[in-house]
């Protein structure tokens, strides 16, 4: 069983979340909070087979790409979600509040 004081995600795997900044001054950001089906490599894919991750249960397949459109059409900046909804929703209450948190620095 993995020791679950370790980082969930590993130096090499991409960060919880893809930032892409804006120039623009439209005032609004976009968020895509199931746009990605990655799964961090310490939870071995939660034992499910690569094809369940390509379905819609771990991620809403095209968001992102709608996401990318919608920023680019307003000039705003994009948040989105590198990793699958089968780990962390952030669109829903979590038991613990400390689960997910976006920092700005």
């Amino acid at each position: 069983m993995p020791n679950p004081a370790a980082p969930l995600l590993a130096a090499d795997e991409p960060p919880a979340f893809l930032e892409i900044p804006s120039l623009g001054r439209s005032p609004f950001i976009v968020v895509a909070d199931h746009a990605g089906a990655r799964i961090p490599r310490r939870l071995a894919n939660l034992g499910l087979p690569a094809a369940e991750l390509e379905r819609h249960i771990a991620w809403d397949i095209g968001a992102l790409g709608v996401a990318r459109r919608v920023a680019a059409a307003i000039d705003a900046p994009l948040v989105a979600q590198n990793y699958s909804r089968l780990r962390v929703s952030p669109g829903h209450k979590t038991p613990n509040e400390n689960l997910m948190r976006l920092t700005r620095g």
